[in-house]
């Protein structure tokens, strides 16, 4: 690169160095993110017992991001070990859930203890074999399968806040029955 100030990137070379003078104006940084904390539930331990997964990571989004993209950060961050977790097509199922606060012990929710489900009493893939031919042939597909399963929402549009408790649970494949 030439010495000087290239003024479409922002970037200043001076003396072999480079320095960031400006952000571009096709570049949109997100000044406040939310964070949300992420955990990946033990299929031994089932999630009405609390935390159980042994790892857990930290999503930041943005309110308007749409919610398939946060899942499928959190399936692609968190290490699934289980190999009854993936059925005969390399895929699995899995869905989200939210820690949410019980305060009256008569409530319907209650009986998953402290967790509600993110998105109604479905699943989405979960693709876990060869992830990036999945991702070269399939994008579409999965991409397509995320949005269905999130309902198109918005990270808020699903009622999700910052600071807010996730997990992952994913289903684990019968052998005898062939199903999840």
């Amino acid at each position: 690169a030439e010495d000087g100030l290239c003024s479409e990137s922002g970037i200043q070379v001076i003396d072999g160095d480079l320095k960031l003078m400006k952000i571009p104006e096709s570049l949109i940084v997100a000044t406040h993110p939310w964070v949300f904390q992420c955990t990946l539930c033990d299929a031994a331990q089932p999630y009405r017992r609390g935390d159980a997964g042994s790892i857990s990571i930290r999503i930041m989004a943005t309110p308007d991001q749409p919610l398939w993209r946060v899942y499928s950060e959190i399936f692609m961050r968190l290490p699934i070990q289980n190999s009854r977790a993936v059925g005969p097509s390399g895929r699995g199922k899995a869905r989200i859930w939210k820690r949410i606060d019980i305060t009256n012990t008569k409530d319907t929710v209650s009986r998953y203890g402290p967790w509600m489900m993110l998105c109604k009493n479905r699943s989405a893939t979960l693709p876990l074999v060869d992830l990036d031919i999945e991702f070269e042939e399939n994008y579409g597909k999965l991409k397509s399968d995320w949005q269905t399963y999130t309902d198109h929402l918005s990270v808020e549009g699903c009622g999700l806040i910052n600071g807010d408790r996730l997990m992952l649970e994913y289903a684990v494949y019968q052998t005898k029955s062939g199903d999840f």
